[in-house]
């Protein structure tokens, strides 16, 4: 994942990854022009305005936080550095039963185990636990059951 970070313009804080400067939802109050460093003007695209006021741009172009690539005649993009990101997974907010199962599959999980289903109301699947596990713990952590008895 470290290695979409690079570092071509040599900032000192080191390797950053840029990302885009525009957003979906157009608000007029961050629809402005942009002189990239070559000279072009710049605006957003139909639909779309920059990620934020122009007030706020002028203080990231001078923390050097805007490129406008190798030339200087790109669209802006906004630098995030690797230094300032928090490290480990970003979770996607919604796991798909085909990627980590669903109730029945913990049912039938739970009857390979026990020989029996019914043990107890709505048990996980062994892929949802084993998901929580992997990203929630590294080798050679301790996990407790909290539900055991």
């Amino acid at each position: 994942m470290d290695s979409r970070y690079s570092n071509p313009d040599n900032d000192p804080r080191g390797p950053w990854a840029s990302s885009d400067f525009t957003v979906k939802t157009a608000s007029e109050a961050y629809m402005y022009s942009i002189e990239t460093p070559s000279g072009r003007i710049v605006t957003p695209t139909a639909s779309r305005s920059w990620v934020t006021s122009e007030e706020n741009y002028i203080k990231l172009k001078n923390d050097n936080r805007i490129w406008f690539g190798k030339k200087g005649n790109n669209v802006p993009r906004i630098k995030t550095f690797l230094s300032e990101v928090q490290q480990g997974t970003v979770c996607k907010t919604l796991w798909y039963r085909t990627e980590v199962g669903d109730t029945q599959e913990g049912t039938r999980d739970l009857k390979n185990v026990f020989g029996k289903a019914g043990a107890f109301t709505n048990p996980k699947p062994v892929r949802l636990i084993e998901r929580v596990l992997d990203i929630a713990s590294s080798d050679g952590s301790i996990v407790l059951d909290f539900f055991c008895r």
